[in-house]
């Protein structure tokens, strides 16, 4: 939006000593320089607001002349028209010429070169830059709700939600007949909302914003964003198709919008691993497979593309896993990896995939490359582990699982795995610290108490074995094999009677499990 400035100048603020260059003295009496000056500005600004930028320059500069350079207003004219033109070194230029020659120091004016300053730093990304101006603009005039709508902004985008929330308040409480602007500073509410955990909120600001624009992708989008905090994965994935539906490209761009159909795919991932509806997860993974396929057909073949490319293939290697077609995802993780060499997850799930196909040593080649990238990960230690394991290399399982705990102590799958591999090799003491490690960290599983059941009755302490096994059940009423290694081992001290209702009952449940 175009914003005037002095439409109507006082007199005053043109009387200003060596205001008239001499030419203009010689040839017009004070009165009429000072109509021209006027008269060049109020044209300026009627540029402005037609758009005619480049002629909105050039008046400017005609009026910039007149003054002999000694009045603000026709230098912030002329720094909003090359801002318009993104000609933003020359606007910060006009405007540190206004801070310099200008003898008009109202606070009017000075706010209004803070904020055009901040607009311009906003464009080019410089948010602390434009924070800065923002505040000296709200600092000279606290009561345009232009300044404070670009404050809180400038604090939303930059983390600052209570900040950010009071600002846009005051903006939107001034009821501005300005939809654009109102519809934004609703969304970007929302957004502060959300960062505050105030989601009923940001909820009804989302709808607000709606109200005004439901054509916005954005607040589509943030919409999605704020059910994806709540894990609403369904609800998230609804938005960002909505988001995709109203997404126009920029102009003179042939870009998908490659943000929105990731993040849709990512929900949709999160949605299958939420139900427990085999049918509906298929469908799920299913559909974050087209998505990304989606994706993939719009971006065109460029080098400035290829990252995008990149994750959408790995996206699309994961629903594959998912759908089970292990060597299409190894296909598609293989090509992500071909364009980006450093893409540690796709190294990792790959590695996964070849685990499932029985090729361990690619495997474990895959999860050593995904560590030495992100080695603040200890998941590919983990699967390096298992398949170690699978290979019967015990003692090389054990020191994959020990990288994994070196890399996260509190890593519970590492210390059951480590614990059954304790088992394997008959040390039985060390296995039952794993799993009481693992209880620690998560005192409800009820399978940790059944391998730590299961360890005790090897080493022959059935009194232990069994309160470890009647915990694990007693957390898990329908874990199978706890009613029937319990059975076991109220066998082996002579209470028959009581074992057979819990091998009764552990043969019902893997009945029902195996229809």
């Amino acid at each position: 939006m175009i914003h005037r400035f002095y439409r109507n100048l006082p007199l005053a603020s043109l009387l200003v000593v060596g205001l008239l260059t001499p030419a203009a003295t010689a040839q017009l009496t004070q009165e009429e320089a000072i109509e021209q000056i006027r008269a060049a500005i109020e044209q300026g600004q009627q540029q402005l607001a037609d758009k005619e930028f480049e002629a909105a320059v050039d008046t400017f500069s005609q009026a910039i002349q007149l003054s002999n350079g000694q009045l603000g207003a026709p230098y912030i004219g002329r720094a909003q028209a090359r801002k318009e033109l993104e000609e933003y070194g020359k606007a910060q230029e006009d405007l540190k010429n206004f801070q310099q020659y200008n003898q008009d120091r109202t606070p009017a004016l000075l706010a209004q070169a803070s904020n055009l300053s901040g607009e311009i730093y906003i464009e080019l990304g410089a948010l602390g830059d434009a924070l800065a101006d923002f505040e000296e603009a709200v600092e000279y005039d606290s009561s345009n709700p232009l300044y404070q709508f670009n404050l809180g902004k400038v604090y939303a985008l930059g983390g600052a939600p209570d900040q950010g929330r009071k600002a846009l308040t005051k903006w939107i409480e001034a009821g501005a007949d300005d939809p654009e602007k109102n519809a934004e500073a609703y969304r970007l509410r929302a957004q502060t909302y959300a960062q505050l955990g105030k989601y009923e909120d940001a909820d009804a600001d989302i709808a607000a914003a709606l109200a005004i624009d439901s054509d916005d992708h954005e607040i589509h989008a943030l919409k999605g964003t704020i059910a994806a905090i709540q894990e609403k994965w369904d609800d998230a994935a609804a938005s960002f198709k909505d988001a995709l539906d109203k997404y126009e490209p920029e102009e003179d761009s042939d870009l998908p919008y490659i943000e929105g159909h990731l993040q849709r795919s990512a929900m949709l991932e999160e949605a299958a691993k939420a139900t427990d509806d085999p049918e509906k997860q298929r469908e799920l993974f299913q559909e974050k497979l087209d998505e990304s396929q989606r994706l993939l057909d719009a971006l065109p073949d460029r080098p400035d593309v290829a990252p995008a490319k990149a994750s959408a293939l790995f996206s699309r290697g994961v629903a594959e896993r998912q759908l089970g077609d292990l060597a299409a995802a190894v296909r598609s993780f293989s090509d992500a990896i071909d364009i980006n060499p450093a893409m540690a997850q796709a190294y990792f799930r790959r590695g996964i995939c070849f685990f499932h196909m029985g090729e361990e040593r690619m495997a474990i080649d895959d999860f050593d490359k995904a560590a030495s990238i992100d080695f603040a990960s200890p998941h590919a230690a983990l699967w390096k582990g298992r398949t170690y394991a699978e290979l019967e290399e015990y003692y090389e399982a054990l020191k994959a699982y020990a990288q994994a705990l070196s890399v996260s102590d509190r890593y519970t799958d590492a210390y059951v795995n480590r614990g059954l591999v304790y088992v394997k090799l008959g040390e039985y003491e060390r296995a039952i610290a794993d799993f009481n490690d693992a209880i620690r960290l998560q005192p409800t599983n009820a399978q940790h108490y059944y391998f730590r059941g299961v360890a005790y009755a090897l080493q022959g302490d059935h009194k232990r074995a069994i309160k470890s096994l009647a915990t694990a059940i007693d957390f898990d009423d329908t874990l199978a094999p706890a009613y029937l290694k319990l059975a076991e081992e109220l066998d082996a001290i002579g209470r028959s009677d009581l074992a057979s209702d819990y091998r009764a009952r552990g043969n019902e449940l893997s009945n029902h499990v195996s229809q």
